[in-house]
């Protein structure tokens, strides 16, 4: 069962990686990165282009190989410690830095806001539970 839910959220953090090209232009970004400096925006840009890969690589390795995390390897260990780390952190800034007011009264924006926290939540929960079962086996 937890194989199945590791290929489903390779499946979720793919579907991330394609969403990402909206982004920009529903955001506004070029508009609203004009006020800062070249160096910042164009950080920005790069920034977001290693987090498109970084979702691609491991959206490709969980449908690939998802019983590969499961096995009590060092390798295993080490990819789920980083996963749930990394899912619980984006749940943790989901929840507790961005500006309730960004969302709240809004209803498209609750409504995002809620389904990218169900998203967070089911990800650093699948990651914790692989990683619960390969510490205690």
């Amino acid at each position: 069962m937890l194989n199945v839910h590791l290929f489903l959220a390779g499946l979720v953090i793919l579907g991330l990686a394609a969403a990402y090209p909206i982004y920009p232009r529903y955001f506004r970004w070029r508009e609203e990165l004009q006020a800062v400096s070249l160096l910042t925006r164009q950080v920005f840009f790069v920034h977001c282009g290693f987090i498109v890969m970084l979702l691609i690589l491991q959206g490709v390795l969980l449908l690939a190989t998802p019983q590969a995390l499961v096995e009590p390897t060092t390798a295993g260990f080490a990819l789920l410690i980083g996963l749930t780390a990394f899912w619980v952190y984006r749940l943790f800034a989901q929840l507790f830095l961005y500006d309730r007011r960004l969302w709240y009264g809004h209803r498209l924006h609750t409504t995002v806001h809620v389904v990218f926290t169900a998203i967070w939540g089911y990800l650093s929960g699948v990651f914790g539970w692989a990683l619960w079962n390969v510490m205690v086996s």
